[in-house]
């Protein structure tokens, strides 16, 4: 697994998975941790796409948390943290998922697409949370409006739009404003 071809956005989130586990005592990084990472980003660029294929985000954030509280404890100074092969198989099938799409870097879409498809307790999650593979790469498409990841920082053009307007409408929708009549 080549990092250098991962988005900067995505190694940050490899890293924060990687402070989760630690913060947590687990030894293994596992797939729960990335999902963990990607959804705690402040920007909530993968909440938005789970939103588009109508997830309970709700139900989900409980399920990863049942899922992480399982994983055991080691509490000693000298244990070895490492990738979990699952982990590792995600990372592999997001790369391939990006080469697959002509993206010259692999970007957060790919990772989640990778969680929902690499068999693990994240992707039985995310089934029973409604995410299926073609939804997600349906949602991906829509917000991507055919630009590929081309560089480390492509997910800062990808959602610019979202992040430096405020869609009045949806505002309106869910009560934050008075619609203008």
């Amino acid at each position: 697994m080549n990092l250098e071809k991962f988005t900067e956005r995505s190694r940050e989130f490899i890293q924060s998975a990687q402070s989760d586990a630690l913060v947590s005592e687990h030894q293994r990084i596992l797939p729960q941790h990335l999902l963990k990472a990607i959804l705690d980003d402040e920007q909530e660029f993968a909440k938005n796409l789970l939103k588009k294929v109508s997830v309970d985000l709700r139900q989900l954030l409980v399920e990863l948390d049942l899922s992480l509280k399982k994983v055991p404890r080691i509490k000693s100074e000298n244990s070895q943290m490492f990738f979990d092969t699952q982990t590792l198989r995600v990372l592999e099938k997001a790369q391939k998922l990006a080469k697959e799409n002509s993206d010259k870097f692999v970007s957060i879409e790919r990772i989640l697409c990778a969680l929902a498809s690499v068999k693990s307790d994240v992707k039985n999650i995310l089934d029973r949370s409604g995410v299926t593979l073609p939804a997600l790469e349906i949602a991906i498409c829509d917000f991507r409006k055919g630009r590929k990841a081309e560089s480390a920082n492509a997910e800062d053009g990808f959602d610019a739009l979202r992040r430096y307007t405020q869609d009045l409408t949806q505002a309106a929708k869910d009560g934050k404003i008075d619609p203008i009549i």
